[in-house]
């Protein structure tokens, strides 16, 4: 543990047990190559308990891109099944009907939702990611001090225990 440059912790006042929370991730995770006995090549990972309670605890939201050809693919995949169900010959019954019914109204209901997305999902998913990003910022920035058990921003006075870092990042 480095303590040339870590401020001091808000609670203690000291700095011989702070520690960047980045810094503490990259320590806290082990990675391991082994070879099983049929000669598989494998890895393990082992993360310690405190490398797991202050990781970043959000997922990056998918891009508007991913997210639009999801939507649209599903449809395309509905069509595909729906399309030769229609054409097929010595469709009659209520079953064959049935399922003609649903597979094109499930195809609707997607292609609606992506249309929908497509004029409204822009704008709401540049908020996610930018709301993704600056969580991100916020906790690169952070440090641990392993007394007191409390994470903090170097310059703020203000302390978070780790159970509460997610909503921390979120304000």
């Amino acid at each position: 543990m480095s303590i040339k440059n870590s401020p001091s912790c808000p609670s203690c006042g000291q700095i011989d047990a702070v520690q960047s929370v980045t810094a503490i991730i990259q320590s806290g995770i082990t990675t391991t190559n082994y070879q099983t006995a049929y000669n598989q090549n494998r890895t393990a990972e082992s993360v310690s308990f405190l490398a797991k309670r202050l990781m970043f605890p959000f997922k990056k939201p998918l891009s508007f891109g991913a997210s639009l050809a999801l939507i649209f693919g599903t449809a395309f995949l509905s069509m595909c099944v729906t399309l030769p169900l229609m054409s097929g010959s010595g469709s009659n019954g209520l079953a064959y009907y049935s399922v003609v019914v649903c597979s094109g109204l499930f195809t609707l209901i997607f292609l609606i939702f992506g249309v929908v997305y497509l004029i409204t999902g822009k704008q709401n998913n540049d908020q996610q990611h930018e709301t993704y990003n600056r969580a991100l910022r916020k906790w690169q920035q952070l440090y641990y001090c392993h007394r007191d058990d409390v994470l903090f921003m170097p310059g703020e006075n203000r302390t978070v225990n780790p159970e509460q870092l997610r909503s921390y990042l979120a304000h």
